[in-house]
This record gives structure tokens, C-alpha cells and sequence, in this order.
């Protein structure tokens, strides 16, 4: 056989023809299918136009219509028909109105408005405007709003002394929110000028103006320096707090705000006011304590002791006399609260337990945590009175009740109680909660313990015997006291 010669080389010409009548053929040329549709026509296109993009570019500038399919022709749209309906006699406008007005409804713009749109817009275009209608139709003419009231001169005058029986200073608001007054200061400054001109001439008093309200306020109480300063020594004799938290409380406990205001706008700040008094020595601060040194401190607690209020005991901590700051300043200045009463020289109750050392008091908490007892800050704290003890000396040591647990050596999690769920570890547990029930009368039937506690049902018991039993039967016949069948 011979060797298959090469074919010549075709011309730019000649290969548009053929991607024309491929065109014409419905084939889409895009790269991809060309090459799966024509691999050798695709290369030599390449070869000869330098990319198949210069193929495609010279196709279409040879035939536009080629490379892109034409679009499919609409079919012609309808005409248009117009939705407007032509307007229609006055005649038959009117005689619809009247229809209406013949069945007891009112010709009112708002009125017809809201019950025929259409027939209100063709009625307006119709007759331009509204008093037009009822004129044409031979009907009453109707005003536009029900509270537009004709008020003559007179009637005007006449109005105004009438509501002045009830508002003595009669505002324009007073009268237009009364019955058929909504137009009365319309016509008020149609006939007079303005609401106090109307006023005037009937001979009624002006209401103060708004902005001139502020003139008929009371003179401030306290309109100079030395007013105030006689204020604070007032209080200071009368042996009245001069704290500013205790100055800015309500008037009935004793405070006075606009005392404190004052002094902030005259002296710059409360502290400046009362250093200016001069009832205060020294440069210790008013405005966030309640005893600056030792001495305020023993002059409260002989106080207390002369009108026979507790300054000691349980009375102190607790009840409507309780005082808790003062104990924290005793604490503060003398280290406890017996040692402040004994420099105020006042009468120390001996039955009282004496107080722990750091040492003492760690080692009764440690013992109380071994002997299972509740160690918890609030368990420590509602106990009895040696607890109590033990929990003040605790705390007057250590800020924290963590801290107090640390340097016991005890950890944080043992002062929690352990959650109710959590008291059954294995299957004695149950056993013996089922046990104890027994012992005590209590039903243990699947009924009364799946009930609320409140009720006398305990629905851990319940979840717990079936996570380590594997029914409810089984459990039963374990916590039997014969034990299980064999």
C-alpha cells in the first residue's frame, strides 16, 4: 500500500464556509463540543487563525447572525384595552347621591369618602368641588366636619364665661377639648385677635403663660452661703446625719436634697459645705462613712447604751436596731467589738464565749469536717453560738470563706452538700434507702415513689435502682428481708 499523501492546507475562506454550514447544521461553536464534534477541523482553525477565538471573531464579522442562534419571534401582543370607564352623567351621579341621602345617610365628605370611593373621586371631578353637589341636587348642604360650629360675636363671649365656671384660668386646650368647643378658638381669633384678647373682653382673668410658670415657683429655701451653713450646724445640733447618702434618701427618713444641691452649686461639693460649717475637724471625709476615727465610734455605743438601744449581743447583729456598721467599725479600730466596749467603759456581757486564736479556730473546722458535720459558710454562720463565733473570728481573718477552707486544709467541694441524685453509688445504697423506707412505714411501690417529694416520692430512688438493677421487680426482691429467691 502507499503512503496516504497530506492534504493541502485549506484557506481562511474555506474554513468559514464549513463553520457556516455547521452553524447552519443547528451546531453551537464553543471549544468543547467542537472538539468532541470536529478535532482536526478545530486544530486546523487554531493553525490557521492563531486561537479559536480569531475564528469565531472573523465569523462573526463575515456573518453577525452566525455564531449566536436567533431568538425565537413573540407572537404580537394584543392591543391594549383600556380600563378606564368613561365618566358618566351628572345626572346619574346625582340621582345616586340622592339614593343614598333618601336611605338616611349623611352627605358628608369623610362620610361618602369612606362608603362609595369611586362615586366620591367621579363626583369631585364632576363638580369641582363639594358644595357644588348638594346645591345641584336640591339637598341640605352638610358642613365638611361635625365639629366646624358657626359661633357668632356674642355666642363667643357667651361661651367663654360659661366654661370659666369650670376652669377658672381657662386655657385654649380647656375649651376645644370640651363638647363643641374644637372651633371656638378659631373663631375667638377671628373676632378678637387671639384666645387673650376673647378673654379680655369678657372680662376673664389671663392664664399664666408657659414660659413665665417658673415665676410663680417658691422662693428656693436656701438662697445664700450662710443659709446653708446654718442648715448643717441645725442638723449637726439636732443629731441629724450630715452623710450626703444619708442627706440624698426621702424626706420622710430624714433626707434633704435640695440642701445638697445647693451646697454643690454655692461651695462646689458637700464636703466643702460642711468643712465651711466648721462642725467637723480635721480633713477626714463626710460624704461615704459613717465614723472617721476611735472616738466617733465609742460616742456611737454610749448612745446607744443612754437611749437604751443594744450595743452589744444579738441585738446589734440582728432586729430593726441592728447595726452592722457599727460593728465593723469597732472591728476596724479596736479589733473586736468587746474591746470597744470596754474603752467606752460600758458594762460587757461575761457570759459571752471567748474568742478563737487563728490556730484554735482552723482546727475546730477541720475537726468538724472529719466528724461529717456541715462546714458550709451559711451551715457555720445559723448555727449555735459557739458556730457563730467560730464563723466571725474565720472571717475577720480571711476575706473569703474559700480561703478560710484552703488554710484549713480542707477542699472547696466537701462544704457542698451532695446533690440529692448523687447519694446512690452503687446497689447497697439503694438497698438500704429501700430498707430504711420499710423500717419507716413509707410505701415503696412504684406509684408513690415516682411521685413529687412534696408528695412522699423520691423519683431518684426510682431512676438509680433501674440504672444498677435491671428492673424495678429485681430491686424489690433484693431489698426483701428474707433476701432473694433461690
Amino acid at each position: 500500500m502507499g503512503v496516504p499523501r497530506a492534504l493541502p492546507p485549506r484557506s481562511r475562506e474555506e474554513l468559514l464556509d464549513l463553520l457556516t454550514a455547521m452553524r447552519g447544521q443547528g451546531a453551537m461553536l464553543f471549544r468543547d463540543q467542537m472538539n468532541r464534534r470536529n478535532a482536526s477541523l478545530l486544530k486546523e482553525c487554531i493553525t490557521v487563525f492563531g486561537s479559536w477565538r480569531a475564528a469565531r471573531q472573523a465569523l462573526r464579522r463575515l456573518h453577525p447572525k452566525a455564531v449566536k442562534p436567533p431568538k425565537p419571534s413573540k407572537p404580537p401582543k394584543p392591543p391594549k384595552v383600556s380600563k378606564r370607564v368613561p365618566p358618566r352623567e351628572a345626572s346619574i351621579l346625582l340621582a345616586e347621591i340622592e339614593a343614598l341621602a333618601e336611605n338616611g345617610f349623611l352627605l358628608r365628605p369623610a362620610a361618602l369618602r369612606a362608603k362609595n370611593p369611586a362615586l366620591f373621586k367621579e363626583a369631585l371631578r364632576r363638580f369641582r368641588k363639594w358644595s357644588a353637589i348638594p346645591q345641584a341636587s336640591r339637598l341640605p348642604l352638610m358642613p365638611a366636619r361635625t365639629m366646624d360650629r358657626a359661633y357668632s360675636q356674642e355666642s363667643v363671649l357667651a361661651k367663654l364665661v360659661e366654661l370659666q365656671r369650670t376652669f377658672p384660668l381657662l386655657q385654649r386646650k380647656d375649651a376645644e377639648a370640651q363638647p363643641g368647643g374644637r372651633a371656638l378658638g378659631r373663631w375667638a381669633a377671628r373676632y378678637f385677635g387671639s384666645w387673650d384678647q376673647a378673654l379680655a373682653a369678657a372680662g376673664l382673668p389671663l392664664p399664666v403663660p408657659a414660659w413665665e410658670k417658673h415665676l410663680l415657683k417658691p422662693e428656693r429655701l436656701y438662697p445664700d452661703q450662710e443659709s446653708i451653713l446654718a442648715a448643717i450646724r441645725a442638723r449637726i445640733a439636732d443629731g441629724l446625719p450630715i452623710l450626703q447618702k444619708a442627706l440624698t434618701a426621702k424626706k420622710a427618713d430624714g433626707g434633704d436634697l435640695n440642701l445638697v444641691r445647693r451646697a454643690f452649686q454655692l461651695f462646689g461639693g458637700w464636703r466643702a459645705a460642711v468643712k465651711a460649717a466648721g462642725v467637723i475637724q480635721g480633713e477626714e471625709t463626710v460624704v461615704s462613712r459613717r465614723f472617721w476615727n476611735a472616738e466617733d465610734v465609742l460616742a456611737e455605743l454610749r448612745r446607744r447604751h443612754a437611749a437604751g438601744l443594744p450595743f452589744s449581743g444579738i441585738g446589734l447583729h440582728k432586729g430593726p436596731d441592728r447595726d452592722t456598721a457599727l460593728i465593723g467599725a469597732a472591728q476596724r479600730f479596736f479589733g473586736t467589738l468587746h474591746a470597744a466596749l470596754r474603752a467606752a467603759r460600758l458594762p460587757v456581757d461575761g457570759t459571752r464565749l471567748p474568742h478563737f486564736t487563728r490556730r484554735e479556730a482552723l482546727k475546730e473546722l477541720a475537726q468538724r469536717h472529719r466528724m461529717g458535720q456541715p462546714i458550709a459558710a451559711r451551715a457555720v454562720q445559723t448555727g449555735d453560738t459557739r458556730s457563730r463565733r467560730l464563723h466571725d473570728d474565720l472571717k475577720t481573718w480571711y476575706p473569703t470563706w474559700k480561703e478560710v477552707l484552703h488554710a484549713a486544709g480542707i477542699d472547696e467541694k466537701a462544704s457542698r452538700p451532695p446533690h440529692p441524685r448523687h447519694r446512690f453509688s452503687d446497689k447497697s445504697d439503694i438497698l438500704t434507702a429501700l430498707r430504711a423506707r420499710q423500717d419507716a412505714g413509707l410505701p415503696i411501690d412504684l406509684a408513690s415513689l415516682s411521685r413529687p417529694k412534696t408528695a412522699g416520692g423520691d423519683t431518684s430512688l426510682v431512676l438509680y435502682a433501674r440504672r444498677y438493677f435491671r428492673s424495678w421487680a429485681e430491686a424489690m426482691a433484693e431489698a426483701a428481708p428474707c433476701g432473694p429467691a433461690r
